[in-house]
């Protein structure tokens, strides 16, 4: 294995004869014969994209990846490459592990524990776990709102889609009041407004939507709208 002369003639030999399975086998027999953990993550994740790429393997890209992140625990790119190899493979359960895993480890590093957040959202969405993708990405954006506003405006829209489709109008306005909320963070000041004002021509006694509204103008110092809302909210 640790033959230089060895591995490069073989990895010559498969590559001319088009022989990914065993050149992916030879790289995993390479990587364990590195002493730098460096080279070694390298290429282990060399392995996973050709087995990804060339053979159609998400699984064994999976392997793969594993054995490299134990290697490399704190490599976020490695943990983001598992969990999309895990989803591939058919596994959601296995990638919401490791990121769950990965949120608790990371408890006191709140920029990586909100990346990590984000991704299981993601994955939980694609599992239809709806309230599970929701909370996760409220938490993120909790702790990072301008990065991860985008994602939870996104993700507030698919839950109140669905609400609606259950004939839950309740449900389907407390997500509108919320997404209203959430919009200016994401750039999206128009939309916000255009949501909270139809809010309230809905029910003109709406105190939460009209909080929401009178704080928004004050924020862009549109003042004479923010005293309209406060005015009709002193009523």
């Amino acid at each position: 294995p640790a033959s230089v002369t060895l591995r490069d003639r073989l990895e010559h030999a498969f590559r001319e004869r088009q022989e990914w399975r065993k050149l992916a086998d030879l790289w995993v027999l390479d990587a364990g014969a590195r002493d730098d953990r460096g080279e070694r993550v390298a290429r282990l994740r060399e392995v996973a994209t050709l087995r990804r790429e060339r053979l159609n393997d998400p699984r064994g890209a999976a392997d793969a990846l594993k054995v490299a992140r134990e290697a490399a625990p704190g490599d976020l790119d490695i943990l983001h490459e598992l969990v999309e190899a895990l989803v591939a493979s058919g596994d959601p359960g296995g990638a919401l592990a490791e990121l769950s895993a990965a949120i608790e480890r990371d408890a006191e590093d709140p920029a990586r524990r909100g990346d990590s957040l984000a991704l299981r959202s993601s994955v939980r969405a694609q599992a239809g776990e709806r309230p599970g993708a929701l909370e996760d990405i409220e938490a993120a954006f909790a702790i990072d709102r301008a990065t991860h506003a985008p994602a939870l405006a996104d993700r507030l829209e698919q839950s109140r889609a669905a609400a609606e489709a259950a004939g839950d109008e309740d449900a389907a306005r407390v997500l509108r009041l919320r997404a209203a909320q959430v919009l200016p963070y994401a750039g999206r000041v128009d939309d916000a407004r255009a949501i909270l004002t139809d809010l309230v021509r809905q029910a003109p006694k709406d105190k939460a939507a009209l909080r929401t509204l009178a704080s928004l103008e004050t924020a862009l110092e549109r003042w004479d709208a923010a005293g309209a809302a406060l005015r009709r909210l002193v009523a």
